[in-house]
C-alpha cells in the first residue's frame, strides 16, 4: 500500500529496513521484481514533480534511488547471482511496448537496437512487443526513460507548414522541465552514468583517520568501497539506522568494476550504453531514413514532390534527452584522457582527504603497497580502456552518427522554424560530436620529450589509433566538411540566436520547458546564435597536428581513388583560399589610408616569405602521420560510418567516394591555435 502514490519518504521508510535484511541474504526473486516494478512506477511523477518536493522528500529520493544505495546494491546482488548461477535466457520482467519511445507506438516500422532485439519477446514481426529483463535491468530502463520529459506528440515529422506546441488554450502545461544542473535529478544522471560506465577510475577516498589503507591485496581493497560507502553504515563504518552520505552529490567513489567481476560489468555497461543511446538520441523510423535518402537524392534545389516538403521538429524531450546524453560522451572523454595521462606521464589520481583541513595524500608512499597500487590501478586503467572500445564499437558510435545524420539533413530545412529549441539542439549536438571524436580537449597531458618540427608527436602518435580504429575517420574531415556545406547553406540564417533565458523564474507550459534546457546547457540569461555554433566547431580543427593527421587521411583516400585525383587538385587551391585570411586583410587594408595600406602590404611581404617554411614544416607532418596511418588503410579507405542515415546524407552531398580536401594547407594566421 505504501507503493500507491507514495511519497519518496514513506517508500524510503518502508523499504529500509527490508532492504538492509534482504541485501545479505538469498530471499524471493520474485519479491524484488515487485519491488523493482513498483519503485520503476514511482520515478516517472517523482522526477516530474521533483523541484516542487520539499527538501526532505528530494533527500529521501536520493538516498533511495543512490546508485551506491541499497536498493541498486540489493538489485545487483541478484543479477549477479542469476549470472553465477549460469542460469538460462529466461528473463522474470519484460519492457512492453507500451514503455517503447512512442515512435514505435505509432506503427512506424522502427526496429529495435540489437543488443535488445536479441531479448525480442518472442510473435508477430510487424509488432513492436518490448524485450524481456532481470529486476536491475527493468529498473535500469524505467530510471533512464523516467530521466527524460515524455514527449506530447507521437509524431516529430512535419510537412512544410510547422505547427510547433506553444502555451496555446486547450494544451494542459507539464510543470517539470530538463534535469537542470546541480538539481537532484541530475545528481543521480551523473551517478548512474559513472556508476554504470566503469569507463574512467574513480578517485577513492581514505578512511575516515585520513590513512592509507595498504591492503595487500589492493583490488579487494578497492571492491570493499562499495560496503564501507553504502548508505547502510556511516562515515565511520559503523551500522546506523539513518543514512549518511559519504561522498559529494552527483560524483561516485565506486563503479560496477568494484561490485561485480568484469565479465558481469561489460554486461551491464553494455545495457545501460544501449539503453542511453535508445532513449536519449533520437529514434529515426523507416519513414524518415526513407524521406532522408529521397530529399538527399534530389538535392536541396529541387523543391518538388513530397519529399522535399519535410521537416522534422526537434522536441523539448529530444533536447533535454540529449543534453544528458552530453554526460555520457563527456565521462568517457574523460577515461580517455585519464589513460592517456597514465599512458605518457606515469601519473594516477590521488586519493582525496577525509578529514577537513588534511593535504593531499598520494596512494604511492614507497612501500611495499605502493608496487601492488600501481599494478592494480594500470589493471583497471586497462579494464577501463577496453570497456570503452567495447562501447564505442557495440553501442555509441553508430546512433551518434545517425544522430549527426539527422541533424544535418535537417538543418537547412527546419533551422529557421523555432530557433528556442533548434540553435541549442544543434549547439549540443555539435558539443557531443567534437566532445566524441576529440576526446583529449581540455586535456594538459603534454609530450615528456617534446617533438620536432617534421615529426608527430608521441601524444598524437597515441591518438591514432583511437581516431581511425576506435572511431571513424569520416566523423572528422568529412563530417566536418558536411557541417560546414548544411549549416552554411542558403537557407540558414546564421545571425537566427536563440531568446534569452528565463532570470531563474519558475514557470509552467512548453516555453518554461524549453528555457529549462537551454539553462541546463548554458546557463541563466545564455543567448546563442547559428554562427557561434560553427565558430566554435571550426576552432576544434586548428591544432596543426591534427590538421596533419586529417590532411594525411585525406590524401591516403584520393590516393585509393586516382579517377579523383585532377579534379580535386585542380578545386583544391581555391577552396584553400577561403580559409586564408592573409589575402582579405590585405585587400580591406589597401582600401584605406595609404600608411596603413604600405603596413599591409609589408606584413603581406613577410608573411609571404614565412608561408614556405610553414608549408614545408607542414608537408612533414603529414608525411609523418602517414607512416602512423599505414596500418589502418582498410579503416581509411573504406569511407564509412556503419550509420546508414550519416551515410546517405553524406554520398548525397559530397559524392561517392565522398573524398574532399579540406585539411591541404597548414592553418592560416587567425587560425592557428593560441
Amino acid at each position: 500500500a505504501a507503493f500507491e502514490n507514495g511519497s519518496p519518504r514513506v517508500v524510503y521508510d518502508c523499504l529500509q529496513p527490508y532492504l538492509s535484511m534482504e541485501s545479505r541474504s538469498s530471499g524471493d526473486a520474485q519479491t524484488i521484481s515487485e519491488i523493482s516494478q513498483s519503485v520503476s512506477k514511482l520515478l516517472y511523477p517523482w522526477f516530474q514533480n521533483s523541484e516542487a518536493m520539499r527538501s526532505d522528500e528530494q533527500r529521501s529520493m536520493y538516498m533511495l534511488l543512490r546508485p551506491d544505495g541499497l536498493l541498486v546494491d540489493t538489485l545487483l546482488q541478484y543479477h549477479t547471482l542469476r549470472q553465477q548461477q549460469r542460469a538460462p535466457a529466461q528473463y522474470t520482467l519484460s519492457i512492453e511496448a507500451q514503455s517503447l519511445p512512442v515512435e514505435f507506438q505509432s506503427g512506424k516500422g522502427v526496429g529495435l537496437p540489437s543488443e535488445l532485439a536479441k531479448r525480442a519477446t518472442p510473435g508477430s514481426s510487424d509488432k513492436a512487443l518490448g524485450f524481456g529483463v532481470d529486476a536491475l535491468e527493468y529498473y535500469i530502463y524505467h530510471l533512464c526513460k523516467a530521466l527524460v520529459p515524455p514527449r506530447e506528440n507521437s509524431t516529430d515529422l512535419a510537412s512544410r507548414s510547422i505547427a510547433y506546441p506553444s502555451g496555446a488554450q486547450g494544451r494542459s502545461s507539464v510543470r517539470h522541465g530538463a534535469a537542470v544542473s546541480g538539481s537532484v535529478v541530475h545528481s543521480l544522471a551523473r551517478e548512474y552514468t559513472c556508476f554504470f560506465l566503469p569507463v574512467c577510475v574513480p578517485e577513492k577516498q581514505l578512511n575516515a583517520n585520513g590513512e592509507i589503507v595498504s591492503d595487500s591485496n589492493p583490488m579487494k581493497q578497492i571492491r570493499s568501497r562499495l560496503h564501507d560507502l553504502s548508505p547502510r553504515k556511516s562515515y565511520t563504518g559503523q551500522s546506523t539506522g539513518q543514512a549518511e552520505t559519504a561522498r559529494k552529490p552527483g560524483t561516485t567513489d565506486v563503479d560496477l568494476l568494484d561490485a561485480c567481476e568484469y565479465g558481469q560489468a561489460l554486461d551491464l555497461a553494455t545495457y545501460f550504453s544501449t539503453c542511453v543511446s535508445f532513449l536519449w538520441l533520437p529514434v529515426i523510423s523507416r519513414d524518415l531514413r526513407s524521406l532522408i535518402k529521397s530529399a538527399v537524392q534530389r538535392g536541396p534545389g529541387d523543391l518538388s514532390g513530397d519529399a522535399s516538403g519535410w521537416v522534422w521538429i526537434p522536441s523539448f524531450s529530444h533536447l533535454s534527452a540529449l543534453n544528458l546524453f552530453h554526460l555520457v560522451v563527456g565521462y568517457l572523454a574523460k577515461g580517455d584522457r585519464q589513460m592517456e595521462r597514465y599512458h605518457l606521464t606515469g601519473a594516477i589520481p590521488e586519493a582525496s582527504p577525509a578529514v577537513e583541513g588534511m593535504g593531499s595524500a598520494s596512494p604511492v608512499a614507497g612501500s611495499n603497497a605502493s608496487a601492488q597500487y600501481i599494478e592494480a590501478f594500470e589493471k583497471r586503467i586497462g579494464m577501463s580502456g577496453t570497456i570503452r572500445d567495447t562501447l564505442r564499437a557495440r553501442c555509441l558510435t553508430v546512433p551518434l552518427a545517425d544522430t549527426l545524420g539527422l541533424v544535418l539533413a535537417s538543418c537547412g530545412r527546419a533551422g529557421v522554424s523555432d530557433t528556442d529549441i533548434w540553435i541549442p539542439f544543434l549547439d549540443v549536438t555539435a558539443a557531443i560530436w567534437i566532445r566524441y571524436i576529440m576526446p583529449w580537449r581540455g586535456s594538459r597531458t603534454a609530450s615528456p620529450g617534446g617533438s620536432t618540427a617534421s615529426e608527430l608527436s608521441p601524444v598524437w602518435q597515441a591518438r591514432i589509433p583511437l581516431m581511425v580504429k576506435g572511431i571513424s575517420p569520416v566523423l572528422y574531415g568529412q563530417t566536418f566538411a558536411l557541417f560546414l556545406e548544411k549549416t552554411c547553406g542558403p537557407n540558414v540564417d546564421l545571425l537566427a540566436h536563440t531568446a534569452s533565458a528565463m532570470d531563474g523564474r519558475q514557470g509552467g507550459g512548453v516555453q518554461s520547458r524549453i528555457h529549462g534546457a537551454v539553462e541546463s546547457v548554458f546557463g541563466h540569461g545564455h543567448t546563442i546564435d547559428a554562427l557561434t555554433v560553427v565558430e566554435r566547431v571550426v576552432s576544434a580543427f586548428t591544432g596543426t597536428e591534427l590538421r596533419a593527421i586529417l590532411a594525411a587521411i585525406e590524401r591516403l583516400q584520393i590516393d585509393a581513388f586516382p579517377r579523383l585525383r585532377s579534379q580535386l587538385a585542380a578545386d583544391a587551391p581555391a577552396a584553400s583560399l577561403l580559409l586564408d585570411p592573409s589575402a582579405v586583410a590585405a585587400e580591406s587594408a589597401a582600401a584605406g589610408t595609404p600608411t596603413k595600406a604600405s603596413g599591409a602590404k609589408q606584413q603581406q611581404q613577410e608573411q609571404s616569405q614565412e608561408q614556405p617554411k610553414r608549408n614545408a614544416a607542414f608537408e612533414s607532418l603529414v608525411a609523418a602521420a602517414q607512416q602512423h596511418l599505414s596500418p589502418f588503410i582498410p579503416e581509411i579507405v573504406s569511407c564509412r560510418s556503419g550509420s546508414q542515415v550519416f551515410d546517405t546524407v553524406m554520398l548525397g552531398t559530397l559524392g561517392s567516394p565522398p573524398v574532399c580536401i579540406v585539411f591541404g594547407r597548414p592553418p592560416a594566421p587567425l587560425l592557428q591555435s593560441t
